[in-house]
C-alpha cells in the first residue's frame, strides 16, 4: 500500500509539474504571437532608395601609365563619404526637398563604399517611399556638385554610376518576423522555466531547514 501511495504521489507530482510548465509556456507562446502581430501588422514598413557614384583619382603620370592612383582614390572616396553625411550637405538637401532638418533626420542616411570598388553607395530609408527616393536623388546630386567644386583638379573624377532608384520595401520579411517572434517566445519560455525551477529549489531548501 505504501508503495502504491508513493507511486500515486509521484504521478500527481509529475502531472502538477507538467501543468506548471504548460502555464509557463503558454504566456511565452502568447508573447511570441503578439510580437509577430506587431511586426507584421503594426510596425511601419521601411523603404530604401539607393544611388551609386564613382569616385577616383588618376595618377599624376596618367599620360604615361593611364593608371588610377589607388592611395589617392581611397582617401578621396573616404572624404566623399564623409561629405555626403556632413551637416552642410544635409541642410542643403533638406532645403531642396522642402523638409526641415528634423524631418530629414527621421530618414536613415548611409554612405558606404562598395567593397573592392571605387564606388560610393548612398542609401536613404524612410517609412515614406516617395521621401526616400526624393532625398536620395537630391543628396546624390548636391554632394556631387559640392565635391566637384571642391576638388577641381583635372585628374579627379566623380561620376554618376546609378541614379537614385525607386524606393523598395526593405523591411523585415514574413519569414524574418516569424523567426524573430519564435526566438522571443523561446527565450521567454526558457527564462520562465529557469525562474520557476529556481523558486522551487529555494522553497525546498527552506522546507528542509525547517
Amino acid at each position: 500500500m505504501k508503495v502504491e501511495r508513493g507511486k500515486r504521489k509521484e504521478r500527481v507530482a509529475a502531472i502538477l509539474r507538467g501543468r506548471k510548465r504548460l502555464l509557463i509556456l503558454l504566456p511565452a507562446l502568447a508573447a511570441g504571437i503578439c510580437c509577430f502581430c506587431f511586426y507584421q501588422f503594426v510596425a511601419a514598413p521601411v523603404y530604401t532608395s539607393e544611388a551609386q557614384v564613382l569616385v577616383f583619382k588618376m595618377s599624376d603620370n596618367t599620360y604615361l601609365t593611364g593608371n588610377v592612383d589607388p592611395t589617392g582614390t581611397r582617401y578621396l572616396l573616404d572624404d566623399y563619404l564623409d561629405l555626403v553625411t556632413s551637416r552642410t550637405i544635409l541642410e542643403q538637401t533638406a532645403a531642396a526637398c522642402g523638409l526641415t532638418i528634423e524631418q530629414l533626420n527621421n530618414c536613415s542616411i548611409r554612405a558606404t563604399r562598395i567593397p573592392e570598388t571605387r564606388v560610393a553607395k548612398i542609401s536613404v530609408s524612410s517609412a515614406n517611399p516617395k521621401r526616400a527616393e526624393t532625398v536620395a536623388a537630391a543628396l546624390t546630386e548636391i554632394s556631387m556638385e559640392v565635391a566637384i567644386d571642391m576638388w577641381t583638379a583635372e585628374n579627379i573624377y566623380i561620376l554618376m554610376v546609378e541614379p537614385a532608384s525607386a524606393a523598395q520595401d526593405t523591411g523585415p520579411t514574413t519569414l524574418q518576423n516569424v523567426l524573430a517572434s519564435a526566438l522571443i517566445a523561446l527565450l521567454a519560455g526558457v527564462a520562465l522555466v529557469l525562474i520557476e525551477t529556481a523558486v522551487v529549489l529555494l522553497f525546498a531548501r527552506i522546507t528542509r531547514k525547517e
